[in-house]
């Protein structure tokens, strides 16, 4: 489920077209960073986690964002395991969203 309410400050905040296009980069920022993760070293992991929670939260995204935090949590502590299988969440749940965040935006 989106947070609307930050969408909609943020809709208050910019013109429509602007909040449009912010979205759109942000969706695809997300996709791209998603698709390295996997092939990145595990501080690049905690830094790529760090991003997403903050701009997920920022846009309303904000399953994505907590399911970030406790990825990046999980990276300082050195728990590899159990971050993969976090990650694994944290791309289904990013699917999810993203298809409302697309939803929200037309």
């Amino acid at each position: 489920m989106l947070n609307t309410e930050t969408l909609e400050q943020l809709n208050q905040d910019v013109v429509k077209d602007l909040m449009i296009t912010l979205v759109n980069i942000f969706i695809k920022e997300t996709d791209l960073a998603l698709n390295s993760y996997s092939s990145s070293n595990p501080s690049e992991q905690q830094r790529i986690s760090h991003s997403l929670k903050s701009s997920a939260l920022s846009y309303g995204v904000d399953e994505v964002g907590l399911v970030s935090k406790q990825l990046e949590q999980l990276l300082k502590v050195d728990n590899i395991d159990e971050a993969t299988s976090v990650f694994n969440v944290l791309t289904t749940t990013w699917t999810e969203h993203k298809k409302l965040l697309q939803n929200y935006i037309v």
